[in-house]
């Protein structure tokens, strides 16, 4: 082999260990504007994957219009479905939780002690936003929004709790 090769050999595997290492230590993983996205963290029954569905849709489309009325944008990014897994448990994720995100840019998951913390950032210049949902190995419990600008000052948050129906 000559010297040029094994060079460009020894790079490309120096840049796949960077960007695995990149991954582990939490940086956020690209969100798709459209199919599925997957943030994985942990190991074991302590492995946490989240799956995102993203479809593009023009904002003339009912859930866009909704919400997508201050810019001038032609597609914005939906999220369609989240869904949670602790384990081997799926977890149940309220509408409440993603319905409202759009033109997701990235993610990322924080496994905890005793709380899982999801991070997603999205919108694009003065409508960027930061959400992070809070969960453990049950329910979703927590759910904040910030913006971008100052993610540790919340303008949201929502807190989900279960409620037991029983028969009389």
């Amino acid at each position: 082999m000559n010297r040029a090769l094994k060079a460009l050999m020894v790079i490309s595997f120096l840049l796949a260990c960077s960007a695995h290492a990149d991954g582990a230590s939490g940086q956020p993983t690209p969100i798709a504007p459209q199919g599925l996205t997957s943030l994985e963290a942990g190991s074991g029954k302590s492995k946490v994957r989240v799956t995102i569905a993203t479809y593009e849709g023009g904002v003339n489309e009912a859930p866009a219009r909704r919400i997508r009325t201050l810019t001038a944008a032609s597609h914005v990014s939906l999220v369609q479905e989240m869904e949670i897994r602790v384990g081997d448990r799926r977890l149940f994720v309220p509408l409440s939780v993603f319905s409202d995100l759009t033109d997701l840019r990235g993610g990322s998951l924080r496994v905890g002690a005793k709380i899982l913390v999801l991070t997603l950032s999205g919108g694009d210049a003065s409508e960027s936003y930061v959400v992070t949902v809070e969960f453990d190995r049950e329910r979703v419990r927590r759910r904040t929004l910030a913006s971008a600008m100052e993610p540790k000052s919340p303008l949201e948050e929502a807190r989900y709790y279960t409620v037991v129906v029983k028969d009389e």
